[in-house]
C-alpha cells in the first residue's frame, strides 16, 4: 500500500534532537545532584561497585540484537517509499523479535546477578544488597529493550514529538524516585527503583503512542511476517555482536578499572568523566537524531542532497564537540573540586584524554551510524565488531600501563581508524549518485583548532574552586566558540536560519 507522505525530515531530526538534549540535561542534573548525595550515602566502595556493575547493565541492554536501529533504516526507507505495509510489517516483527529477546535478558540477569558482587570483591550484606539491586535494574534494562521498538517505530516514520514527551517525563519521574529515596535512607535501593521506574513510565507511554497509530487502516498490516522475521534473523547475529561491542566500548571503562584496579578509583574516573559524559550524549544525539532521517532521505527522490546532508551533520557535530569539548577541558578540575572534592579528580591529562574522546570516538561513532543509514547495516556492524575486538586489549593494556589515561587513549586510537574508513565507505557508495559535497575550508579548522586550544591553557593555567568560575567561564567559551564556528562555517547555513528565526520569534513575543 502507497501512502503520501506529509513529512518533513528537518522537523523530525530537530524534535529528536531537541528532546534527546533536554532528557540529557535533566539526566546530568540529576548526577549533579545526587553523586555526591551517593557517595555519602552508600560509600565510595559500595557506590564504586556499583558503577562497575552499571556498565555491565548497559552491555545487557546490547542484547536489543542491534534491531532498534535495524528497524528505524528498514521502517525509515519503507516510509520513505510510501509503504504502509511494509511500515506495519517491520515494526511488528521487530516488537515481537525484541519481547522475546528481553525475556531471555531477565533470565540471563538473574544468573549473573550471583556473581557480579565476588566480581566487586563485596561480601556479606553489601553483596546481597549489590545483588539484589543489579537484579531490579537488569529487570529495566529488558523493558527498555522491549520499548526500543516504538522508539524505533517513531523514529522511521518521522514522528518523535510524542516519544520525546514520555522520555522527559520518565526521566523526570525517575530522578524524583531516587532522590526521594536516598534522602529517606534506601541506599543503592535509590538507584534501582529510580531506573525501574522510568523504564516502566517509559513503556506506557510508548504503549500509548503505537495504539495512536495503529487505530486506522495501518492495523490490517500488523503482522508478523515470515520473510521479515527471515531476514531480522539473518541480520540480527552480527548487528547483536556490534551492538554489544560498542556498548563494552564505551561503556566498560569503570568495570575495567575496578576490575583491575579496583571500586575506589572506578568512582574517581566516573567522577571525573562525568562532564565529558554529559557532553558526549548531548553532541551524540545529532547522529541519534539524525540516523532515521537519514535513511529516510536515501530512499527518497531527494537522495541526490545526500552527501550534502551528510557533510552538514558531520560539521555540526564536529564543530559542537570541540566547542563543549573546549569548555570541560577548561572547567573540569575546579568542577570536580567544588563538586565532590578534589580527591575524586583524575588529573589534567585524564580531563584532557577525555575532551579528545569526545571529539575522535564520537565522530567515529556517528561515520558508522550514517554509513549504516545508507543500507549497508551488515558491513558498518562488522567494522564495529573488529573496532572493539581491538580496542578493548588496548584498554586493558594502556589501564595497567599509564593508568587511568591509557583508557580514553586506547579509545582515541582505535575510533580514529574505525571512523575514517567508514567515511570513505559512505561517500563511495552515495557518489554514485549524490551531488558532491562542498569541502571544509582551511579556516574552519584552523578556527576549530583555536578553540580547542583556549581551552587547554585555561586547564593547564587556571584553577578556581568556586561555582561562579565553574559556570561562567564554561558558559562563556561555549557561547564565543559557538558564534565563532557558527559564523564562519558555510556548513552551517541552515543552523544559522534556525536561530535567527528564533531570535526574530523571540522579539516578536516581547513586542506582542
Amino acid at each position: 500500500m502507497r501512502v503520501p507522505l506529509n513529512v518533513s525530515r528537518r522537523k523530525s531530526a530537530l524534535t529528536t534532537l531537541a528532546g534527546g538534549a533536554t532528557n540529557t540535561l535533566i539526566v546530568s542534573i540529576q548526577a549533579i545532584v545526587l553523586t555526591p548525595i551517593y557517595l555519602h550515602e552508600i560509600g565510595p566502595r559500595l557506590y564504586g561497585a556499583w558503577l562497575g556493575s552499571g556498565d555491565i547493565l548497559v552491555w545487557l541492554q546490547a542484547f536489543d540484537l542491534g534491531l532498534p536501529n535495524l528497524m528505524i533504516q528498514r521502517i525509515g526507507a519503507a516510509h520513505g517509499r510510501g509503504d504502509s505495509r511494509e511500515v506495519s510489517e517491520y515494526f511488528a516483527t521487530g516488537a515481537a523479535v525484541l519481547g522475546l529477546v528481553a525475556c531471555m535478558a531477565t533470565f540471563f540477569a538473574f544468573f549473573l546477578s550471583h556473581l557480579i558482587p565476588g566480581w566487586m570483591g563485596l561480601s556479606g550484606s553489601e553483596a546481597r544488597e549489590l545483588e539484589l539491586c543489579f537484579f531490579v535494574g537488569s529487570l529495566a534494562a529488558a523493558v527498555i529493550i522491549f520499548n526500543n521498538s516504538a522508539v524505533g517505530f517513531s523514529r522511521g516514520i518521522q514522528d518523535t514529538t510524542a516519544m520525546n514527551l514520555v522520555v522527559l517525563i520518565s526521566s523526570l519521574a525517575g530522578f524524583a524516585m531516587s532522590l526521594g529515596l536516598v534522602l529517606t535512607g534506601h541506599g543503592l535501593w535509590a538507584i534501582a527503583l529510580g531506573l525501574a521506574t522510568r523504564a516502566v513510565i517509559s513503556l506506557c507511554g510508548s504503549l500509548f503512542f503505537v495504539a495512536s497509530h495503529f487505530r486506522g487502516g495501518m492495523f490490517r498490516f500488523f503482522r508478523v511476517r515470515r520473510q521479515k522475521l527471515r531476514e531480522f534473523l539473518l541480520v540480527s547475529p552480527i548487528t547483536a555482536i556490534s551492538g554489544l561491542s560498542y556498548a563494552m566500548m564505551n561503556q566498560s571503562e569503570s568495570a575495567l578499572v575496578a576490575f583491575f584496579i579496583k571500586p575506589e578509583l572506578a568512582a574517581v574516573l566516573t567522577v571525573t568523566r562525568k562532564a565529558a559524559d554529559l557532553i558526549r550524549s548531548l553532541v551524540d544525539m545529532i547522529g541519534f537524531a539524525a540516523y532515521g532521517s537519514f535513511a529516510h532521505l536515501i530512499a527518497s527522490e531527494e537522495r541526490h542532497r545526500a552527501l550534502q546532508v551528510h557533510a552538514e551533520i558531520s560539521s555540526l557535530r564536529l564543530s559542537f564537540a570541540i566547542v563543549l569539548a573546549s569548555a570541560y577541558i577548561a572547567v573540569n578540575a575546579s568542577l570536580v573540586s567544588v563538586w565532590v572534592g578534589s580527591s575524586q579528580y583524575g588529573g589534567h591529562l585524564l580531563t584532557i584524554m577525555m575532551a579528545l574522546q569526545i571529539i575522535v570516538v564520537g565522530g567515529s561513532y556517528l561515520m558508522n551510524y550514517l554509513y549504516r543509514a545508507t543500507g549497508p547495516v551488515i558491513r558498518g556492524s562488522i567494522a564495529l565488531v573488529v573496532e572493539s575486538a581491538a580496542r578493548i586489549p588496548m584498554m586493558i593494556g594502556f589501564l595497567l600501563w599509564l593508568g587511568l589515561p591509557g583508557i580514553p587513549l586506547a579509545g582515541i586510537v582505535t575510533a580514529g581508524l574505525s571512523g575514517f574508513w567508514a567515511y570513505r565507505w559512505t561517500v563511495k557508495d552515495l557518489a554514485t549518485y549524490a551531488v558532491p559535497a562542498v569541502k571544509t575550508l582551511p579556516v574552519v579548522w584552523l578556527t576549530r583548532f583555536l578553540v580547542f586550544a583556549v581551552g587547554l591553557m585555561a586547564c593547564l593555567l587556571i584553577h578556581v574552586e568556586t561555582w561562579t568560575y565553574v559556570i561562567a567561564t564554561g558558559f562563556t567559551l561555549t557561547i564565543i566558540g559557538g558564534l565563532c564556528l557558527l559564523s564562519i562555517d558555510p556548513q552551517l547555513r541552515y543552523a544559522r536560519m534556525q536561530l535567527v528565526a528564533l531570535h526574530k520569534r523571540l522579539n516578536w513575543m516581547k513586542v506582542a
